[in-house]
C-alpha cells in the first residue's frame, strides 16, 4: 500500500466531551456530515473547500451554529481546528526528523542524556499542542481567564475558540464575556460567551444604523424646515430698518429712493 493510499484524518476522543460537539456527537447525521466535511477540507487544505452538494443542509446549519465549520463566500467552507492540527503534525514531523538527524550525528552520546532530552521535547510539544499560554503574565486576557476558570490548561479546542473570539471581538471584550458566562458554570461555556458577544455586537450595529438613519432623515429635510421664518410684523420692521440704513423709504408696500 502506497503512502497516498494511507492518507487519513484524525478524529480525537476529546470530541466526546467537547462543548461544541454537545449536540453533534450523539446525532449520527450531524456527526457524519462533520466527518464528510473534515475529509474534504483536509484534502483541500490550505485552500477553502467547496461545499459538497451531497451533504445534509440541515446538518451544515447545525455545524455552523456550533462553531465547528465556517461558511465562506461562493459555497465554500473551512473546518475550525484543522489548521492547528495540520501545523501540529508538521511540527511533530520536523521534530522527529531533527531527532533522527541528531542521533545519526552523535552516536556516542549516552542513552540517559538522549532520553532526558527527548522527554523534555515531548513535554514542550504537549504544552504547545494543549493550547496553553506561553506565560501567565497578563499579556493574553483570554488565556488568563480560561486558565483561572479551568484551574489549569484548557483543551486545545477551547483555546482555539478563545483565540477566535479575541480576534473577532477584541481580547479584553472576549475575556470579560467568557468570565461572565463562567458564572453560570462551565457547561457550554464558550458557546454561551460567543452568544452574548454576538448579541452585544448586533445591538451596537442596530444603534449605529439608527443613528445613520436619523442623520439621513435630517439631511433630507426641506430647507424651510431648518431655516427660521420671521412673522410678517417682524419682517416688516426688519425691512424698514434696512431701508432706512440704505436711504430708502417705503411707499405703498414698495421701496422707492
Amino acid at each position: 500500500m502506497t503512502d497516498t493510499d494511507r492518507r487519513h484524518v484524525r478524529v480525537y476522543y476529546s470530541i466526546v466531551n467537547d462543548e461544541r460537539f454537545a449536540d453533534i456527537y450523539h446525532d449520527a447525521r450531524h456527526l457524519g456530515t462533520w466527518l464528510q466535511l473534515l475529509l474534504v477540507a483536509d484534502a483541500m487544505f490550505p485552500a477553502a473547500s467547496p461545499l459538497p452538494a451531497y451533504v445534509d443542509s440541515d446538518s451544515v446549519k447545525v455545524l455552523v451554529e456550533a462553531g465547528l465549520i465556517e461558511e465562506m463566500p461562493h459555497q465554500h467552507f473551512r473546518v475550525h481546528g484543522l489548521e492547528a492540527e495540520r501545523d501540529m503534525r508538521s511540527h511533530s514531523a520536523r521534530n522527529a526528523a531533527a531527532k533522527r538527524w541528531q542521533s545519526d550525528r552523535t552516536p556516542t552520546r549516552g542513552g540517559s542524556a538522549m532520553l532526558a532530552e527527548q522527554e523534555q521535547e515531548q513535554e514542550q510539544e504537549q504544552s504547545r499542542s494543549s493550547g496553553a499560554p506561553a506565560s501567565r503574565n497578563g499579556t493574553d486576557p483570554v488565556a488568563e481567564t480560561l486558565f483561572g476558570i479551568y484551574g489549569g490548561n484548557p483543551s486545545q479546542t477551547v483555546m482555539e475558540w478563545g483565540d477566535r473570539l479575541a480576534n473577532e471581538y477584541g481580547a479584553e471584550t472576549a475575556a470579560r464575556a467568557i468570565g461572565k458566562a463562567a458564572e453560570a458554570g462551565r457547561d457550554r461555556l464558550m458557546s454561551r460567551a460567543e452568544g452574548s458577544l454576538k448579541l452585544v455586537a448586533r445591538a451596537a450595529d442596530r444603534t449605529e444604523e439608527a443613528a445613520e438613519r436619523a442623520r439621513l432623515r435630517e439631511k433630507r429635510k426641506p430647507v424651510t424646515d431648518r431655516v427660521a421664518v420671521l412673522e410678517p410684523e417682524k419682517a416688516s420692521k426688519v425691512l424698514d430698518g434696512v431701508a432706512e440704513k440704505l436711504g430708502f423709504r417705503r411707499k405703498d408696500e414698495t421701496l422707492a429712493p
